[in-house]
Order: C-alpha cells, then structure tokens, then sequence
C-alpha cells in the first residue's frame, strides 16, 4: 500500500471505522487521487500544447505589420506589393 493509503487506514481506525471498511474506503480515494493525478497531466499537455499554438498564431499575425514596419522607403515595388495586399490602400508608383 501506499503511504496516503497507509495514513487515511490509519487515521479511519483512529476514528474508530471497523478495518472491513476503513480498507475498501482508503483504496477508493487512492484510486481517484491517481485519476486526479492523470487528468492534471492530461491538462497540462493540453495547455502546453494551446501555448505554443498561440505563439506561432501571434508570430504569423505580427509577421506583416513587421514587414511593413522596416519596409524598404527606397524600393516602390516592395512597399505598394506590401500595402496593397490589405485591400483598402491603394499605392501607385510615381516615377
């Protein structure tokens, strides 16, 4: 048995629970401890998971307002291909 079975065995009979039950009772809260245990591990992957899916979302999100941000003033082509792609900014070439 384990220590946590162990000790609530223990403190059922302090309490005065006949060992026929105190055993059954002591092996039932371990059994939901280890399924606690397995569905907080099950959590934590998820969450570590939605983490990095967040991370890669923003980094493609911020990847065109960057591009924007340190666009080459010098290169016409560049800067209309850029801010022509959100739709509602026209760029034209002047020469």
């Amino acid at each position: 048995m384990s220590l946590v079975v162990v000790e609530l065995l223990d403190a059922l009979k302090a309490a005065g629970v006949d060992d026929e039950k105190a055993r059954p009772a002591a092996r039932a809260v371990a059994a939901e401890a280890v399924q606690h245990e397995s569905r907080f591990g099950t959590i934590e992957g998820r969450l570590t998971l939605l983490t990095y899916m967040v991370g890669v979302l923003a980094a493609v999100m911020l990847n065109r307002p960057m591009r924007i941000a340190f666009l080459d003033i010098n290169n016409p082509r560049q800067a209309a291909a850029l801010l022509g792609a959100f739709g509602s900014v026209q760029c034209t070439e002047v020469l």
